[in-house]
């Protein structure tokens, strides 16, 4: 089963997946870091935040050097 059609078309379908985003500012009031972070998200969530230093393997990865990143907090400004 490819997974089901939505209604514009497109076959939503789970997949596992890692991605790592490289270089983040990542800000996190809950915890006040305000930092440059390596974050690691495997199949949708958070799976890891590390400094710069550490390297973690992904399947794909995007270098955020000069964006800011703020995990869990929804973009209101969004249309």
């Amino acid at each position: 089963h490819g997974g089901d059609v939505n209604d514009y078309g497109f076959t939503s379908r789970r997949c596992s997946m890692s991605l790592l985003i490289r270089n983040a500012r990542l800000l996190d009031p809950a915890s006040g870091l305000d930092a440059q972070r390596n974050v690691l998200i495997h199949n949708g969530r958070i799976a890891g935040i590390a400094d710069t230093a550490t390297h973690f393997s992904a399947e794909q990865a995007i270098d955020a050097s000069g964006l800011w990143l703020f995990p869990g907090v929804s973009d209101f400004a969004s249309w």
